[in-house]
């Protein structure tokens, strides 16, 4: 199968490029800039249904990567039927009418089968004497431009091109769809780091250690529980008493909150293990078995003391895991870009739906999301493990599409994690898309994240 030279790139180049318009517009938007010429056209071929994605979303991002190369982008006016031939055929063939003296090509990863179908019959038989029209198709498990052979039945296989390099970033995967990130770009930036370690290490250990924790976590402060899952009595109760009426999304929320909870300091820590608090010493500076937050706050920092508070109540895991992908991009050089946390977007046509994603990563354009839960049961908390781990696979793949990876960071017994992953990936029919990392895998979590992304890479090569 051979692999096309970038600088022979020019002959796959159409002047009048289609682009079929579904649901996932990530495969045109990678593809776009190296199927049309300079100086050519890009026309988008919409349903009822992908009409204002294609218009509002992916024209702009087209306009913006193409500019400078003289191409023209536009969405055509006549929208097909993705269920008739005769809709799908009708719409292009005129689309195709709109430039006849110049060479057509057409990209059909994204739509439906009938779509892909019947347009490539058409394109394939338009005028023939203007060049033979590029047919191409992006593959979703080993990220590679495939190109239709001219002689199909010659026996020799199609020539493709390597995308795996090719970037897209995590603001530009979720305008692709007219999403923005709710609260400003997500947080980078690992928050106390060695203590997650040494917590990963506590809770692999079990022991006096573990219990003198989970007690801290779950126990009383100042006579206030702190906030967790299990518990819908949290701390921010002091605030919805205090301030009623006053929504989590108002910008006033934090400084009232932490405002709130400065008056639950110092921090009793002397319930912990001795190695946790040196550990956390050397990230917070406390005196003996107090730790003041509002002392050891930062200049200038924004919820600082509820960051605090959620680490502590689980959170932690998902900086261990954020931390632990930065360690495995790092080691096994994959390029990684926009490594964040606690992703929030925001979608024009789901406000009220809360959308979130614990931990991901983006490498070239295959993104790797995260959930993280801290249930030690498969069945706890009304299996919220199960329920977390097929949130992310949804979350994931509408940012990042088909090409998403997904796993699942929890503290469960290694077989649970296996039926579980057993389970998620028997849905997506792809072993490789879904890994579940329990207790087992916690002390080299970054290692186990490096070998899944190379597995990821190395069946994509095999595909």
């Amino acid at each position: 199968m051979p692999e096309i030279d970038i600088n022979d790139l020019e002959h796959y180049k159409a002047e009048h490029l289609l682009l079929l318009i579904g649901g996932n517009t990530l495969p045109n938007a990678v593809t776009a800039s190296r199927l049309v010429k300079a100086g050519g056209v890009v026309t988008m071929l919409c349903t009822e249904g992908t009409k204002e994605i294609g218009a509002d979303y992916l024209l702009p991002y087209l306009e913006q990567k193409l500019a400078g190369q003289g191409v023209r982008v536009g969405v055509f006016q006549e929208l097909m039927d993705e269920s008739r031939q005769s809709s799908i055929c009708t719409v292009v063939s005129n689309a195709l009418a709109l430039h006849p003296g110049k060479r057509a090509g057409l990209h059909y990863t994204t739509g439906t089968k009938a779509m892909a179908v019947h347009a490539h019959r058409v394109v394939s038989n338009w005028a023939p004497n203007k060049g033979k029209p590029l047919l191409s198709y992006l593959s979703a498990r080993n990220l590679r431009l495939y190109f239709d052979m001219e002689d199909p039945s010659s026996g020799n296989e199609e020539d493709y091109i390597d995308m795996q390099a090719d970037q897209v970033s995590l603001a530009g995967m979720l305008g692709l769809h007219g999403g923005k990130f709710k609260n400003g770009r997500p947080q980078e930036t690992v928050f106390l780091p060695k203590t997650a370690v040494e917590l990963a290490r506590i809770s692999k250990a079990g022991g006096p250690q573990l219990h003198a924790w989970l007690d801290f976590k779950d126990g009383r402060y100042a006579g206030q529980r702190f906030k967790s899952e299990k518990n819908s009595k949290g701390i921010a109760d002091h605030l919805k008493a205090a301030k009623p009426g006053l929504r989590s999304d108002d910008p006033r929320y934090l400084s009232e909150l932490e405002a709130n909870l400065a008056a639950y300091q110092p921090v009793d820590l002397s319930g912990l293990s001795v190695d946790l608090r040196d550990v956390l010493r050397t990230e917070l500076p406390f005196n003996v078995n107090h730790l003041d937050l509002v002392a050891s706050k930062p200049v200038g920092s924004v919820g600082f003391i509820n960051t605090f508070y959620e680490w502590i109540c689980g959170k932690w895991l998902e900086h261990y895991t954020l931390h632990c992908l930065k360690q495995a991009n790092k080691n096994g050089g994959f390029g990684m870009h926009d490594m964040c946390i606690n992703i929030e977007p925001t979608y024009p046509n789901f406000k009220d739906i809360k959308f979130e994603l614990d931990v991901l990563g983006i490498r070239g354009y295959q993104l790797f999301g995260f959930s993280c839960a801290i249930e030690r049961e498969i069945n706890e908390g009304e299996g919220r493990a199960k329920w977390k781990l097929f949130e992310a696979i949804m979350r994931a793949r509408q940012i990042g599409g088909d090409e998403a990876r997904v796993a699942f960071v929890c503290l469960l017994r290694r077989a649970d994690c296996l039926n579980l992953e057993k389970e998620a990936s028997n849905i997506l029919s792809e072993k490789s898309k879904i890994r579940v990392f329990g207790i087992d895998h916690l002390l080299g979590l970054h290692d186990h994240i490096k070998n899944w992304i190379k597995t990821v890479e190395e069946e994509g090569k095999t595909a």
